[in-house]
């Protein structure tokens, strides 16, 4: 299974292109949280349906340090949903993605 990063202030999107083909790429949209200055979108390129895969953002404040305690959501362009989870101590969040059939996906993590 591939894996990429994307590093962007504020937004990072992951577009999900064909069967079982993803593409990772960056977005920036808005204005961050205050005390965040990029977010680090990183998870397979490739998955395959109906089977969950792990993505993860880290926060970064404007010093590359990761920043806890902050809420961050992961939204699927393409189908609306979207999931929320805080930062922990290392600015990590971690979001469970299960893609229902083949085609094209775009999620993006914003705080």
């Amino acid at each position: 299974m591939k894996t990429g990063t994307a590093i962007v202030i504020g937004v990072a999107t992951l577009t999900v292109i064909g069967i079982g083909a993803y593409a990772l790429s960056k977005k920036v949209v808005g204005t961050p949280t205050p005390t965040v200055s990029s977010l680090q979108l990183s998870g397979p390129t490739s998955a395959t349906v109906n089977t969950p895969v792990t993505y993860t953002v880290v926060a970064y404040d404007q010093n590359q340090n990761p920043v806890p305690n902050i809420s961050v959501t992961l939204t699927d362009l393409t189908t609306g949903s979207t999931s929320q989870a805080t930062t922990d101590t290392t600015g990590t969040a971690s979001f469970s993605v299960t893609f229902p059939s083949a085609g094209n996906y775009t999620l993006q993590a914003s705080c």
